[in-house]
């Protein structure tokens, strides 16, 4: 019998129906199998957000640092959409790039020490099925699109908690719907004792 937490803070927000369904009927399996869920708030997903909104990402400061010449010499030829992204940070003091460091280090400590009672954290792995490549020509569409899919698992990446994922479902159009199972640094082995134990019980659902 494992102690899951189930988030409800963003990680659950605008899911497709599809994947909605495969996630409470994985959830409803696991219960039958004896594992007990709990679903609260996490507010720290919130804030986790919030700084990136404040300071920018690691991806894009990084990768600023690492191509700024680059993109200035020959940014054509990269995708505008990933440019334009990168040098919107350009100007910003390296302080932010440090207090995104320093906040994500006591960030990481403090949850961890917060959910240390569960076993591990279960949620989509994306929230909703993948898009058509028409649907995304838009700008607005795209950034839409690029934030759900990225977004569940970029919170455990902030984290630095080890994640898998496993399929817990399949949709209409033959396509799998993944759980996500993540916990504490460092504890890569136990993330994937988790998901062999209950795995055969997630075959049963699908």
């Amino acid at each position: 019998s494992l102690k899951f937490l189930l988030p409800t803070t963003l990680v659950l927000n605008d899911m497709d129906n599809e994947v909605a369904m495969a996630f409470e009927e994985t959830c409803k399996r696991l219960e039958q199998a004896g594992h007990h869920l709990t679903r609260q708030a996490v507010p720290e997903f919130q804030t986790i957000f919030e700084l990136y909104a404040q300071y920018g990402s690691f991806a894009s400061h990084e990768s600023l640092a690492l191509f700024e010449d680059m993109l200035e010499q020959r940014g054509d030829e990269v995708d505008p959409r990933v440019g334009k992204r990168i040098l919107m940070l350009k100007g910003r003091p390296s302080t932010d790039y440090l207090k995104l460091v320093y906040t994500q280090r006591r960030l990481i400590k403090d949850f961890w020490h917060t959910y240390q009672d569960f076993d591990a954290i279960l949620c989509p792995t994306v929230p909703i099925l993948p898009p058509t490549i028409e649907s995304l020509q838009n700008d607005v569409a795209y950034f839409k699109a690029n934030n759900l899919v990225l977004r569940n698992t970029s919170l455990f990446n902030f984290l630095a908690g080890p994640s898998l994922s496993i399929p817990c479902g399949t949709t209409q159009q033959g396509l799998s719907v993944g759980l996500m199972i993540s916990a504490g640094p460092h504890r890569e082995k136990w993330t994937l004792e988790v998901a062999s134990a209950i795995h055969p019980t997630l075959q049963q659902s699908r």
